[in-house]
């Protein structure tokens, strides 16, 4: 065999194996996220179906509700997906549990955050303008997650 067909070969065979290996953590993830998702929404509650696998992301979607389990530092988040009515966005919020998921249904973001969407739209450099705002609100997110587990971890000590 020459050398061009045992490296395609060679590289075939290694695709293979990834993309197995690629498909079992998907799948182990996706198993251990219907877990934690259930804990937060409750045994009954309708028809959970999976939207999209990866490892360290699943998708359901639980009676017309996305929701999206993400792993941070090696823990599950819950996270609801929505679009919000007024402003057109994405957005992705946090729940803890089935009261989280009912605020997030209601008031998927402050007033505030629409305003300065509509502003944006407004502005000749939305792009940029709305990659911009959009890691400034997940910024925001990330340290009201921060404050919120270290106020949890340290409310012993006071």
């Amino acid at each position: 065999m020459d050398l061009k067909k045992k490296a395609i070969e060679e590289y075939k065979r290694e695709k293979q194996l990834t993309d197995e290996n690629y498909k079992k953590e998907a799948d182990n993830f996706a198993e251990k996220s219907l877990h934690v998702l259930r804990d937060i929404v409750g045994g009954n509650y309708g028809d959970i179906k999976v939207v999209t696998k990866m490892p360290g992301c699943t998708d359901f979607n639980v009676d017309g509700v996305l929701l999206r389990v993400v792993t941070s530092n090696g823990y599950p988040i819950v996270n609801i997906v929505r679009t919000c009515e007024k402003c057109g966005f994405n957005i992705e919020s946090r729940v803890i549990n089935l009261k989280d998921i009912g605020k997030a249904l209601v008031e998927p973001h402050d007033k505030f955050d629409c305003e300065r969407f509509f502003k944006l739209k407004n502005d000749p450099d939305y792009d940029e303008n709305a990659k911009v705002s959009i890691t400034d609100r997940r910024l925001l997110e990330a340290m009201k997650d921060f404050i919120r587990e270290n106020d949890q971890m340290c409310s012993g000590y006071e």
